[in-house]
C-alpha cells in the first residue's frame, strides 16, 4: 500500500512539474514574440532613419530577450547615427560578445 501511495505521489509531482513547465514555455514563447515584434517595428523606423523613436523599440524588445545580438547589432547603428559613440560602442561590444 505505501508502493502506491508513493507512486500516487510521484506521478502527482511530475503532473505539477509538467504543468509549470508548460506555463513558463507559453510565458516565453510570449515574450520571445513581443521581442520580435519590438525588433520588427524598430527595424521599420531604423529604415524611416527615426533613428531615436528605433532605439526605444530595440531597448524594449531587449527587456524581453536580452540575448538577441540583431538588437544590439540594429542598436548600435542607430546610437552612431545619433552621434552617441559609447553607446553604440557598448552594443557592438554585445553584439559580439553574444555572437563572436
Amino acid at each position: 500500500m505505501n508502493d502506491n501511495r508513493s507512486d500516487i505521489a510521484a506521478f502527482n509531482l511530475l503532473s505539477d512539474i509538467l504543468k509549470m513547465y508548460q506555463n513558463v514555455r507559453k510565458e516565453c514563447l510570449a515574450r520571445l514574440g513581443e521581442a520580435e515584434l519590438m525588433l520588427k517595428q524598430g527595424s521599420e523606423h531604423l529604415h524611416e532613419k527615426n533613428y531615436q523613436e528605433a532605439t526605444v523599440l530595440y531597448t524594449r524588445s531587449l527587456i524581453w530577450n536580452p540575448r538577441d545580438s540583431r538588437v544590439y547589432s540594429n542598436r548600435a547603428l542607430c546610437y552612431m547615427r545619433l552621434e552617441k559613440m559609447p553607446r553604440a560602442l557598448e552594443d557592438a561590444d554585445k553584439c559580439i560578445e553574444l555572437d563572436p
